[in-house]
């Protein structure tokens, strides 16, 4: 028989047991609960940063799109009055506050200069003519003899830019000038860095965006450039911050817009941020900007919400030792639900990244995401490697789904997306552009010689597939165009369309076969 000293012991030694068992799993259930319930928010905070940063990048497009509209503008007409062009900028840029000015600078070679002025000093009374800023203070001088000009002709009416601009040789500006030259042969727009407001330093600094204008058939300035000259499009990325983003009302988070090719600069903020205390979030969002990578960081300051669910949890734990058990059970009941719905917002977040990158009924990679990835390998410094980009479309594929169901010719698009993956190699990238075309590419060590194999093995495949969909009903069959992009090409767009051209050649041609591009199909297409 125990005597009572043991059995207090044991007693106390079982009650010591329940107090650490409770205390351990108690501590367990809280630090858990409350890393759930921090995660749930810190998911929810992501979700708004990611909403606010998608919503700038929109209005940052927006604005860009305005430039390409004048830019469409004198594309279509050699005869744009200053009338019209003041019209088009009061409808076009009414209340977008955050473009200071847009202007158009046409090319002025040295021997039409003199007609030129004289039509400047006509319209608008300048008697200068074409000018230059000469420091200090921005003084208007004539400008000397040049190969040729870029006056500023045309500029919207802003109350941050000085109308005795007018005249102005952008030429004769110092900054840019490689990229306005590589802009005139190539007809891509591009952004410069940001500067000050030459005639209003205090409204904000901002970003030009050259949009060049062209019009073949012209020779001028270089042999079939047809370049006619720019629409300048100058846009103040702290304003639209501030405007739409300024107060805490409108946005609870601070945002910083970097520009990367000038080493991570900082060129506009919504507000300052606070030095007292370090940001709980952040969160980088790219900018679409012509020829320029903009990044937005978004910080959050603000304390995450705490709930007391925990503490009382806790407190229920350490106090009633008899319920343990079931607090604990309760507990972790609830804890295994908040990391379900962890789990599932992951996967959701997953799905949602797949679905963004993939076709829904292939699986394979969508226009985008192939997109992307070959300009990612276009783009590769120092390659040494060709690239072929072969356009896939299934010859007769409509009489699948008018003869047999729209789920015969799902299946066989199903079919075909996996011999296409089965049949490529590792390396090589597959990805449906939608309804019966596919687009492939294939990095080419050893030359073109690789090529033609494997389209005939994915030609006699996708034919036997299409026999055993359709029971042998619908002969389909597969053509290929395909485009080579050699060592230095890096353009996407080119390398597509030369595959496009070819593809129709192939189709043109008999179907069932490939085709590779020559200059000949474009001087077909155009006939």
């Amino acid at each position: 028989m125990k005597s009572p000293g043991s059995r207090i012991v044991f007693k106390w030694l079982i009650t010591a047991f329940m107090l650490l068992s409770g205390l351990l799993v108690s501590t367990y259930v809280y630090v858990e609960q409350r890393a759930g319930e921090q995660a749930l928010a810190e998911a929810e905070w992501q979700k708004e940063a990611y909403e606010q940063g998608v919503r700038a990048s929109l209005l940052f497009t927006r604005a860009t799109q305005i430039g390409r509209g004048f830019a469409a503008l004198f594309t279509v007409s050699d005869l744009v009055t200053g009338d019209e062009f003041a019209r088009y900028a009061r409808y076009m840029v009414r209340d977008e506050h955050e473009i200071a000015a847009i202007m158009w600078t046409p090319y002025v070679s040295a021997t039409q200069r003199a007609e030129f002025e004289q039509q400047l000093r006509q319209h608008t009374g300048h008697q200068l003519g074409i000018i230059d800023l000469v420091e200090p203070g921005h003084h208007r001088v004539r400008a000397p003899q040049r190969d040729y000009y870029l006056p500023i002709h045309f500029l919207s009416q802003s109350v941050q830019v000085d109308p005795g601009l007018i005249g102005l040789d952008v030429h004769g500006r110092p900054g840019n000038e490689a990229l306005r030259r590589q802009s005139m042969q190539t007809g891509l727009a591009f952004t410069t860095p940001v500067f000050a407001n030459l005639s209003h330093p205090g409204a904000g600094k901002s970003v030009a965006i050259y949009y060049p204008v062209s019009v073949p058939g012209r020779a001028e300035p270089m042999p079939g450039s047809g370049f006619r000259g720019f629409v300048i499009l100058l846009l103040t990325p702290q304003v639209l911050l501030q405007n739409e983003f300024g107060s805490p009302r409108q946005s609870r988070f601070v945002m910083q817009l970097a520009d990367r090719d000038d080493q991570d600069r900082v060129i506009a903020s919504n507000r300052p941020r606070p030095q007292t205390h370090q940001a709980s979030l952040r969160f980088d969002y790219p900018i679409a900007i012509p020829e320029r990578r903009w990044v937005l960081t978004i910080y959050g300051y603000d304390a995450l919400p705490v709930s007391h669910t925990a503490h009382w949890l806790l407190l229920c734990l350490l106090t009633l030792t008899l319920v343990v058990v079931i607090g604990t059970e309760r507990s972790i009941e609830r804890y295994l639900r908040l990391k379900s719905q962890n789990r599932k917002l992951e996967r959701q977040r997953i799905d949602l990244r797949q679905q963004a990158n993939s076709d829904s009924l292939t699986g394979l990679y969508n226009r985008r995401y192939f997109q992307q990835r070959l300009e990612t390998l276009l783009q590769q410094p120092d390659r040494s490697f060709e690239i072929a980009i072969c356009l896939m479309d299934l010859d007769n594929f409509k009489q699948v789904n008018d003869q047999l169901s729209h789920s015969h010719g799902d299946r066989l698009l199903q079919r075909v997306a996996q011999a296409l993956l089965a049949e490529t190699r590792l390396g090589d990238l597959v990805a449906r552009l939608g309804g019966d075309e596919f687009i492939l590419a294939f990095p080419l060590s050893n030359g073109i010689g690789e090529l033609p194999p494997i389209l005939e093995r994915l030609q006699q495949r996708i034919t036997e597939l299409a026999d055993e969909v359709s029971g042998g009903q619908v002969p389909v069959s597969a053509s290929f165009g395909v485009s080579l992009s050699g060592a230095h090409c890096c353009s996407y767009t080119t390398l597509f369309h030369h595959a496009d051209l070819a593809m129709y050649a192939a189709k043109h041609s008999g179907k069932q076969t490939y085709r590779f591009y020559s200059s000949a199909l474009e001087s077909s297409a155009m006939e």
